[in-house]
């Protein structure tokens, strides 16, 4: 009876730490969103919260994998792995602003003053300009 016990103690924490490492990789990803709003160069911290949601995402996978092989509840790993795509594509955006932040941080600044459509097309033509000359 106690081995038992034991047993059920064991899989109720690996349960309980199952759901709060969701939890963290709900938090990452929403940090990672919030991240992309902010403006330039705070916009990259969203890199950091991205990353490590992706290797949690990944881990937290590997770990329902392995529950579903032993028979027992895996539930989750759809929402994990729509996650797991939404950082990629995120961490892909702030990936290129990293590589292009002079001409990022020079669009952000010129459309920061822009007060017409005109002056914001403008800003956006001289962005587009400034990346192709770069090839």
């Amino acid at each position: 009876m106690a081995v038992r016990a034991g047993a059920q103690k064991v899989g109720r924490d690996a349960d309980l730490k199952l759901r709060d490492d969701r939890l963290v990789f709900a938090a990452l990803l929403l940090a990672t969103l919030v991240c992309t709003f902010l403006p330039l160069p705070f916009r990259l911290a969203g890199m950091l919260s991205g990353m490590w949601g992706v290797l949690l995402g990944v881990r937290l996978l590997a770990r329902l994998a392995r529950r579903a092989r032993t028979g027992r509840s895996a539930r989750g790993h759809l929402g994990i792995a729509v996650g797991l795509g939404a950082l990629a594509v995120m961490l892909l955006e702030l990936g290129t602003e990293a590589a292009f932040l002079p001409a990022y941080q020079d669009r952000q600044d010129c459309l920061d003053g822009a007060n017409t459509v005109a002056e914001q097309h403008a800003c956006e033509q001289a962005f587009t300009q400034r990346l192709s000359s770069r090839r």
